[in-house]
């Protein structure tokens, strides 16, 4: 859904991931193109695992990186805040900023993250479609709609 609504085109070429025979075969040219674009990397024991659900700190990883592709990203939410909430890990942190930042997802329940949760449907469509809304934002003065430049 992501890589559609970021129109990637073209011949992402091949992927290398030890369970890539359980990817459906509908799904490996959008991977394939997602792989090149460098918004997923798989995990790092070379899995893909595409039957697991997709956790909010994949989801904000993946907008992220969505973003910089996109042109625009910054992370200014002090790291400090993020740390003391205790639930985001380090290596996570610029992309929970962001995202939290720009609201594009949201906190949930008592000030939380929750990075291992998995994300809903309509969590994913939302943060999604709030993404590319932020995208469509004038930024210092500048025209916008900036999505369309992947068109």
């Amino acid at each position: 859904m992501c890589f559609a609504a970021l129109n990637l085109k073209g011949n992402g070429g091949s992927f290398i991931f030890y369970d890539s025979d359980k990817i459906g075969v509908w799904a490996q040219p959008a991977i394939a193109l997602a792989v090149k674009a460098g918004l997923i990397h798989g995990y790092t024991d070379g899995s893909f695992r595409p039957k697991e659900k997709l956790s909010r700190m994949e989801q904000a990883t993946l907008l992220s990186r969505a973003s910089r592709l996109i042109g625009s990203y910054e992370a200014n939410l002090p790291h400090a805040v993020l740390s003391e909430r205790g639930d985001v890990p380090e290596r996570g942190i610029s992309y929970v900023s962001f995202v939290t930042e720009q609201h594009v997802m949201e906190w949930r329940g008592d000030n939380r993250f929750e990075p291992q949760a998995a994300v809903t449907r309509a969590e994913a469509i939302v943060s999604l479609l709030t993404l590319i809304e932020y995208h469509r934002q004038p930024v210092n003065g500048n025209e916008g709609p900036y999505i369309d430049r992947l068109a």
